[in-house]
C-alpha cells in the first residue's frame, strides 16, 4: 500500500497540480482521495460468486429450463400479400429512472407507444442525468434495479406490454458494460499489468519480485474516480497473481518519474529474452545472470475493480468478466432466470435482451487461462514476448478512442512488436466472442429469447462479433454515423444469417433537441441504405414528476442525455413533449411500410469488399470521401458544427503534466480514405456492397462444395497489405467453386501474425499474387465496367444510394434514398427476374406501374431487362418491385404528379410571420429565426400566413411548402388541410381551395433547441447545459419557396 500511495501522490500533482490550488482543496487531502479511489472497497458480509446464483435443474431433474421455443427470425410470409403490414414497426429506447417507476403509469405510457406505432421498447433503467438529485427518497426509489421488488414491477409491466401488443428487450441489468453489485470482485474483469526491476549480471540474482504500480491507466482512473462515479475501478498489488517474467537486456530509454507520462518508452533486447518462471518461487527469484544490464520485467494478473457505468443501485459492483463463460452464464441467470418471475414472458413481451457497446475502462485486458489459449491459437509462446504487448490505456476505450489518449510502449523489444501486439488483440476478439458473445445467444436461444448486442467498441473481430448475436446492432453515434461503420452490422447479418439488423437510431453528439422531423427521415434513409432494417429511436425517457425532479429539472422533464449536469448532449427525448412526437404517425408509418419490405427476404449483395482489420475507429479527423459522409455526426448540409460543445479528448487535453504523443493517423482511417473512391463509384453504380473478413471466408469454404451455395458470388480486395495466414487457402477453394476475386491497388504482401513471419509473409505474397492474377484492376472505373447485371444505375445526377434485397419467387426489391437536399435522377436497368415493374412510396403508400421508358432509349439487350427513369426530390426514397405478381397499384405521389405542373408562387413578400409579439410582414425572404434577435429564440409555433387568388379552373391543387424544420399544420380558409413534416412537403388542397381569394395560414412547430438556449442566455438553472450551444442555433421554421401546383382544370358545369 505504501508504494501505492507514493505512485499515487505523484500521479495527483501530475494530474490536478494547479487546478487543485485554485478550487482551494488541499493538496494532501487530494492525495489521499486518490490513493483511497485505488483501494478495492470492503465487500459486504452477505457477497456470494456470481457463480451461486447459476440456475439449478427443474423440478424434473432433467437439468433442462423450461422455455418458450426458440423462433428463427426469418420472416414466413409473402412480403407483397400486404404492404400496409404493421408486423415490422420501429422499435423506441425507454429510459427508467432506475427503479423510481409506477406500474400503472408504465402502463399507460405503453398503450401511449402501441398508438404512435410502436411494436417494441428496449427498457434501459440506469442513473445518468439522476445523480444530483438532492432528495434522499427519489435516490432511494432510483437505485433498485434488479431486486425482488424491481423484478415484481417489471413482471407487471411486461403483462401490460403483452396486453398492448408491445414487446420487450432488456438491457443486461443496469448500465454497461454488464454488471452490477451482484458480481463480486473475483468475478470482475481482470487485467495484465507489469513490474520492472534491473540488475546487473554476472553474479547471482536473489530478490522479491517488486509488485505492480499504478501507471497512467489507474492514476488517471483514480483520479476521475473523486470527481464522477462514470470512472470508478481500482488498483490493489497485493492481489496480483505471477503470471511470468522476463530478462532482457536493456538498450535505451528510461522510466519517467511522471505517472502521467505515456511516451517513456524503454527499449529492450528481445533477442536476449530469458523467461525467468523456472527460477522464481513465491514471488522470489533466484537466478544466475548472465553478464550485462537486465530488466526484469515481470507479468501479473490483477483484479481490476472496473464498475459498470451509470448503474442504478446504492454499490455500483463489478463489470462481470466477459472473457469468463461459466460467469457470463451465472450473471444472465441472476438477471432474467428462474428466481426473478420473467420466465413465463420468455417469447412472449420478453423477447430478448440487450447488449451495449464493448466499452472497457482497464490497461490490458485478459481472461483465465490467456497464455494457453494464445499458444494455441497463435502457434507460439508469448512469455517471451510478453512485454512488447504493454501500451498504456490500450484497452480503455474512454482514454484512448474518446479521450485521444495514445501511448506509446511501455517497452520496444525490436521484433516486429506490432505483430505480437496484433495476436494478443486476435487472441482477446476470439476470447470474448466465444466466452461472452456465443454464451449470451446460446443462452437466449434456450429460452425462446433473443439476444441483440452492439459488438464493437475494444478492438475485436467486429464483423465476427456482431454477428454472434442473433440481432446485430449498430448506432448512429460511434463514429459519426458513417455509412461504412453501420454497414459492419449489415455486413455481419448477411455472413452469419442474422436476418434482422438493428441500430440506435437518431442519436448524435451534441444534437440534444435540435432535430427536425426531416432530419430523423434522412437519418432512417441513411440506416436503410446501409443495411439496416428495424429502427430504435433513441429515445424516450419515462416523465417523471413530483419533489425531487422537479427541483431538479423544473418545467422540462428527466432526459437521459440531456439536462443539467449531464455531460452526455446528445439525443433527444422524443417523448410527448417533443415536437417530433406530433411527427411520429407521419414517420412512424414510414418506417413501417419501408421495414416491412427491407426485412423481407435475403440482402443481395453484388461485391463483399475485404476488411483486413481488427476493430474500427470510433473517432475521425477529416478525411476526404469519409467525414463527407451525408448527415455525418447528424449535421445536415449547410449547418456548422466548428462552434459547438467539448469531449473527453478537450477535457483530458488540459489536464497538467499529462505527456503522450499526440492522436496518430489510424492506419485503419487512412485505409477507408483509400477505398472511399472506390465505394463511391460501387454506390453511383447501383452496385450493392458489404464487407467481409477472413473468419467469414473460412467459414465459407469449409461449407460443402467449398461455400458454392453461400451466396458468396465476388469477393474484392482493395489496397489491402495484408491478410491473415490461412485467408489465401479458404479463397483458392472458394474460387474454384464459382466465386470470383478481384484486386485493386495493393496487393497483400504480409500476413498478420508474428510466428514463422518471413515465410509465412513470402507464402502469403505468392499466393495472393496467383489468386489476383487476370484480376487485377487499375481502377474503380475498370472494375465496374467489368461488371454486368449488378451494375443498375447509370446516367446518375445526385447522392442515390441503393439496397437489393431477394425475395425468391416473389421477385426482388431495390429501395433507393436521395441522400441529398438537391434533386437527383438516374437511368435503372435491372435484370429480367421480375415481368412488372412498381413503384412503392413507403411514405405515403402509393403503389404504381413503373411504365416503359421512350423507344429511343431501349437498347439491344432489352429483351433480357428492364428500364425505367426515376427522378427523386430532396430526401426523397422509393422502392422498385420487380416480380411477377400482378400487385393492386394506386395513384402516383403527389411529388410525382406534381413534378411538371405549372406553378404559382406564393412569394415572401406576401406573407405574415409571426410568434408572441413578434410580426414580420413585407419580407424579402422567408426569415431564418438565427439571424433575427427577436425570433431566434422563440419557442413556437412559428405563424405564417398569405392571402392568394385562385383560378376560377383552379382543378386539384398542390401545396409544395419547399423546406420546413419543425410540424407544419396547414389550414385554408380557416379549414384544416392537415400535416406535413417531411420532404417533399406537399399537401393537397383541392378540396378546401376555391375559386378568387383564399387565406392560407401555417403554422410550425420547430426543434426546442434554440428556445432552451435562450433560456439558458437569460440564466434559467433548469437549461444550462444549453449556454454552449449560443452561437450554433438549429434551423426551424418555414423557408419555402411555397408554390401551388395546379392539376387538370375543374371541370366546367353544364
Amino acid at each position: 500500500m505504501n508504494t501505492i500511495r507514493k505512485r499515487a501522490l505523484q500521479a495527483a500533482g501530475a494530474v490536478v497540480g494547479l487546478a487543485a490550488l485554485t478550487a482551494g482543496i488541499g493538496a494532501a487531502y487530494l492525495y489521499t482521495r486518490i490513493s483511497d479511489a485505488m483501494t478495492p472497497e470492503v465487500a459486504p458480509a452477505d457477497a456470494e460468486s456470481i457463480l451461486s446464483f447459476r440456475d439449478g435443474p427443474d423440478k424434473d431433474g432433467t437439468g433442462q429450463q423450461r422455455a418458450a421455443p426458440f423462433t428463427p427470425l426469418h420472416p414466413t410470409v409473402s412480403p407483397l400479400e400486404s404492404l400496409d403490414s404493421p408486423a415490422a414497426r420501429p422499435w423506441l429506447r425507454w429510459w427508467w429512472p432506475g427503479g423510481d417507476i409506477t406500474v400503472d403509469q408504465a402502463c399507460e405510457e405503453l398503450e401511449s407507444f402501441a398508438g404512435q406505432g410502436f411494436g417494441a421498447v428496449e427498457l434501459q433503467p440506469f442513473i445518468i442525468g439522476l445523480e444530483t438529485i438532492d432528495n434522499a427518497d427519489v435516490q432511494a426509489r432510483i437505485r433498485t434495479v434488479g431486486i425482488p421488488s424491481y423484478n415484481e414491477t417489471l413482471s407487471a409491466v411486461m403483462a401490460c406490454a403483452e396486453s398492448s401488443g408491445i414487446e420487450i428487450y432488456l438491457n443486461h441489468l443496469s448500465g454497461w458494460p454488464a454488471g452490477g453489485p451482484q458480481v463480486a470482485r473475483e468475478d470482475g474483469l481482470k487485467s495484465f499489468v507489469t513490474s520492472e526491476v534491473t540488475v546487473t549480471g554476472g553474479t547471482a540474482v536473489d530478490l522479491v519480485l517488486p509488485r505492480p504500480t499504478p501507471g497512467l491507466n489507474a492514476t488517471m482512473m483514480a483520479f476521475l474516480g473523486t470527481q464522477t462515479s462514470f470512472f470508478k475501478s481500482d488498483f490493489a498489488p497485493e492481489d496480483a497473481e505471477f503470471v511470468s517474467a522476463v530478462a532482457m537486456r536493456k538498450t535505451g530509454g528510461k522510466r519517467a518519474a511522471n505517472p502521467l507520462d505515456a511516451t517513456d518508452t524503454v527499449t529492450l533486447d528481445g533477442n536476449s529474452a530469458i523467461v525467468l518462471d523456472g527460477w522464481v518461487r513465491d514471488g522470489r527469484l533466484t537466478w544466475q545472470a548472465p553478464e550485462g544490464d537486465w530488466m526484469i520485467v515481470t507479468t501479473w494478473r490483477l483484479l481490476t475493480g472496473e464498475a459498470p457505468t451509470l448503474v442504478a443501485r446504492e454499490r455500483p459492483g463489478y463489470v462481470i468478466d466477459h472473457f469468463d463463460a461459466e460467469r457470463t452464464r451465472a450473471h444472465y441467470d441472476y438477471a432474467y432466470g428462474r428466481h426473478t418471475g420473467f420466465a413465463p414472458h420468455y417469447g412472449k413481451a420478453f423477447r430478448g435482451f440487450f447488449n451495449d457497446s464493448l466499452e472497457f475502462k482497464v490497461d490490458r485486458l485478459t481472461g483465465e487461462g490467456f497464455l494457453e489459449e494464445f499458444k494455441a491459437r497463435r502457434g507460439y509462446d508469448l512469455r517471451p514476448y510478453l512485454p512488447a504487448v504493454f501500451v498504456d490505456s490500450i484497452d480503455n476505450f474512454f482514454f484512448r478512442d474518446i479521450g485521444g489518449i495514445y501511448a506509446a510502449p511501455r517497452y520496444d523489444i525490436g521484433l516486429a512488436d506490432d505483430r505480437i501486439r496484433a495476436d494478443y488483440q486476435k487472441t482477446l476478439s476470439d476470447l470474448i466472442i466465444e466466452r461472452f458473445l456465443d454464451t449470451s445467444r446460446i443462452w437466449a436461444e434456450e429460452r425462446g429469447l433473443y439476444s441483440r448486442g452492439q459488438s464493437y467498441g475494444m478492438d475485436l473481430d467486429v464483423l465476427r462479433a456482431l454477428g454472434a448475436n442473433h440481432i446485430p446492432e449498430t448506432e448512429q453515434l460511434f463514429a459519426g454515423g458513417l455509412i461504412p461503420f453501420m454497414k459492419m452490422a449489415s455486413s455481419a447479418g448477411a455472413l452469419y444469417d442474422r436476418p434482422l439488423i438493428s441500430a440506435e437510431s437518431f442519436v448524435w453528439a451534441h444534437r440534444d433537441y435540435a432535430v427536425a422531423p426531416r432530419q430523423i427521415k434522412a437519418g432512417a434513409d441513411v440506416l436503410f441504405v446501409s443495411g439496416v432494417n428495424q429502427i430504435i429511436y433513441h429515445g424516450v425517457a419515462y416523465k417523471t414528476s413530483g419533489p425531487g425532479y422537479e427541483d431538479r429539472f423544473g418545467d422540462i422533464p428527466w432526459a437521459a442525455f440531456s439536462g443539467p449536469g449531464n455531460l452526455g448532449n446528445f439525443s433527444d427525448n422524443y417523448a410527448a413533449t417533443s415536437p417530433v412526437w406530433a411527427a411520429m404517425p407521419e414517420l412512424n408509418g414510414y418506417f413501417t411500410r419501408a421495414q416491412h419490405l427491407l426485412q423481407a427476404g435475403r440482402p443481395k449483395v453484388d461485391v463483399f469488399l475485404y476488411y483486413p482489420w481488427i476493430g474500427f475507429p470510433s473517432y475521425f479527423d477529416d478525411v476526404a470521401g469519409v467525414t463527407d459522409d451525408f448527415l455525418y455526426r447528424g449535421y445536415m448540409p449547410g449547418e456548422d458544427d466548428s462552434s459547438v460543445g467539448g469531449t473527453f479528448a478537450d477535457i483530458f487535453s488540459q489536464v497538467p503534466f499529462l505527456k503522450t504523443n499526440g492522436r496518430p493517423l489510424d492506419p485503419r482511417l487512412a485505409w477507408l480514405g483509400r477505398v472511399a473512391p472506390l465505394i463511391d463509384a460501387l454506390e453511383k453504380a447501383g452496385i450493392s456492397w458489404a464487407w467481409i473478413n477472413d473468419h467469414a471466408i473460412r467459414n465459407r469454404a469449409a461449407l460443402p462444395a467449398g461455400g458454392a451455395d453461400a451466396a458468396i458470388g465476388h469477393i474484392l480486395f482493395a489496397h489491402a497489405d495484408r491478410m491473415q495466414f490461412e485467408t489465401p487457402a479458404a479463397l483458392a477453394k472458394l474460387k474454384a467453386a464459382g466465386t470470383r476475386l478481384s484486386f485493386i491497388g495493393d496487393l497483400a504482401t504480409r500476413q498478420t501474425g508474428f510466428f514463422d513471419q518471413d515465410a509465412r509473409d513470402a507464402a502469403i505474397r505468392r499466393a495472393v499474387a496467383g489468386l489476383a492474377d487476370q484480376a487485377h484492376y487499375g481502377s474503380p472505373d475498370m472494375l465496374i465496367r467489368s461488371l454486368g447485371a449488378e451494375r443498375i444505375v447509370s446516367r446518375q445526377s445526385g447522392a442515390v444510394h441503393v439496397v437489393k434485397r431477394d425475395l425468391g419467387a416473389d421477385g426482388q426489391v431495390y429501395f433507393f434514398a436521395n441522400l441529398s437536399t438537391g434533386d437527383a435522377s438516374a437511368r435503372l436497368t435491372v435484370p429480367r427476374g421480375g415481368r412488372n415493374l412498381y413503384w412503392y412510396d413507403a411514405l405515403t403508400g402509393a403503389l404504381w406501374d413503373a411504365g416503359p421508358v421512350e423507344e429511343d432509349s431501349v437498347e439491344e439487350d432489352s429483351l433480357e431487362e428492364n428500364r425505367a427513369d426515376m427522378r427523386l426530390g430532396s430526401l426523397e426514397s422509393r422502392f422498385l418491385i420487380a416480380t411477377d405478381r400482378s400487385l393492386p397499384a394506386t395513384a402516383p405521389t403527389l411529388a410525382v404528379l406534381g413534378a411538371d405542373l405549372p406553378a404559382m408562387d406564393i412569394g415572401p413578400q406576401q406573407w405574415t410571420v409571426s410568434t408572441g409579439d413578434v410580426v414580420r410582414t413585407s419580407l424579402p425572404a422567408f426569415p431564418d429565426p438565427r439571424e433575427d434577435a427577436a425570433l431566434m429564440y422563440q419557442p413556437g409555433p412559428l405563424r405564417y400566413s398569405a392571402t392568394f387568388i385562385a383560378p376560377p379552373d383552379a382543378g386539384g391543387t398542390i401545396l409544395d411548402l419547399g423546406r420546413v424544420e419543425g410540424v407544419a399544420t396547414v389550414t385554408l380558409n380557416g379549414a384544416p388541410v392537415g400535416t406535413v413534416s417531411l420532404d417533399p412537403f406537399l399537401i393537397d388542397m383541392t378540396e378546401q381551395i376555391v375559386a378568387g381569394e383564399n387565406r392560407l395560414e401555417v403554422s410550425v412547430m420547430p426543434p426546442l433547441r434554440n428556445a432552451m438556449v435562450g433560456r439558458a442566455v437569460s440564466g434559467d438553472p433548469y437549461t444550462v447545459q444549453m449556454k454552449q450551444f449560443e452561437t450554433s442555433l438549429t434551423p426551424a421554421g418555414l423557408y419555402g419557396p411555397v408554390r401551388l401546383l395546379h392539376r387538370a382544370p375543374r371541370p366546367t358545369s353544364p
